[in-house]
């Protein structure tokens, strides 16, 4: 209908059924409905690889695999989506070009290296100087502090670190039309979002304390506002007229806080900012667990198991206002995810629910 983002979760990554059935999914949206973008729980900053790749860029394809971050590259379901793109955008007579972005940040929030090198690397061919301040500030830095030490870095450290970073992004912004005309604004726009992302990066590992059953909560409202942001940029990029298909875990895409620690979704701050008319949230979920445990009787899965068909797809917006029905999907229980348990509420969560009794590990693909 009047839907420009289906935003479709799954319960576990790297799974056969969930990767078939969203690059199932773009396809017959793509072919039917106009739907001309693929976004992924993958990093942004090496992403621009895998976009470029699919917009028909000559790259070696073990790159393209090595620039999708969260293991995402050797499942061979994605990797037919991405060459299955490239192929569309090759026909003279497609009838609109296709695009990949990803939106997770850069080195699956462990390390800001990425991010500072292709900034770095665009200050060196666009403005020397610049490229020299950001040596200064972060080159020892970035190559140093990773999520694991992070605790090490005092606090005066972390404030000329993210002030730096603050004014790097600032600077990016008041040179824009400059930068622009010494390169490109497509090129410009890519190298303004991975220097927010370096100083997101860096906000996380100066806000996540060291005991993550606390430090989860802050790890995960750094990294998923971020996530939100990169998709109204990659929004804002393609157009009010651009329809996609969104595609990561449950826990960033709930429109429900996310585990015991109550952090923020992706999904839900997305919403907040943005409105949520023109998105369609789609949880993915099974009965079994994919070692396959069976689920704990309290939880969702318990009664989704109980529904019947070993595949079915509900529409919750449907749901009676009221009524036992209406009391059951507003009720907060247990939901398994991945491997643990965390409290969801379905009907506040999702506006629909995909579930699937059988859940096998992806087919494993490799460059050679």
């Amino acid at each position: 209908a009047d839907k420009r983002i289906v935003a479709f979760g799954e319960s576990h990554h790297y799974l056969h059924e969930w990767n078939r059935w969203r690059a199932r999914l773009f396809k017959y949206l793509a072919k039917h409905h106009g739907f001309s973008t693929f976004v992924l729980e993958s990093g942004l900053v090496e992403g621009r690889l895998l976009h470029d790749y699919v917009a028909g860029r000559n790259i070696e394809w073990k790159a393209v695999v090595a620039a999708i971050t969260n293991a995402w590259g050797v499942w061979a379901e994605l990797n037919d989506l991405i060459r299955w793109m490239r192929l569309w955008n090759k026909n003279p007579e497609r009838p609109f070009e296709l695009r990949f972005y990803c939106m997770d940040g850069t080195g699956n929030w462990y390390h800001a290296q990425h991010a500072y090198q292709a900034v770095h690397d665009y200050a060196r061919r666009i403005d020397p100087v610049l490229a020299d301040d950001i040596s200064c500030d972060f080159g020892h830095a970035v190559n140093e502090i990773n999520f694991d030490n992070r605790h090490e870095i005092s606090a005066s450290q972390w404030k000329d670190l993210i002030g730096a970073a603050t004014v790097l992004v600032n600077r990016l912004e008041q040179s824009c039309v400059a930068y622009c005309n010494a390169s490109t604004k497509d090129e410009f726009d890519w190298i303004l979002r991975s220097a927010q992302i370096l100083r997101d990066v860096l906000l996380n590992f100066c806000q996540t304390e060291s005991d993550f059953d606390i430090g989860l909560r802050q790890f995960w409202n750094v990294r998923d506002a971020s996530m939100a942001e990169s998709l109204r940029w990659i929004v804002d990029r393609e157009g009010p007229d651009a329809r996609m298909v969104l595609a990561a875990a449950n826990t960033h895409l709930q429109l429900y806080p996310v585990r015991v620690q109550r952090a923020t979704s992706m999904g839900s701050y997305y919403v907040s900012r943005f409105g949520r008319d023109e998105t369609l949230f789609i949880g993915a979920t099974s009965d079994t667990s994919v070692k396959g445990e069976p689920p704990i009787p309290e939880c969702n899965q318990a009664v989704y198991d109980q529904v019947g068909p070993d595949c079915f797809f509900l529409d919750l917006r449907g749901a009676p206002a009221n009524g036992p029905v209406a009391e059951w999907l507003n009720e907060e229980r247990p939901d398994r995810v991945n491997m643990r348990y965390q409290p969801v509420c379905p009907g506040e969560a999702w506006d629909c629910l995909l579930f699937h009794r059988t859940l096998h590990t992806a087919e494993v693909e490799l460059p050679a």
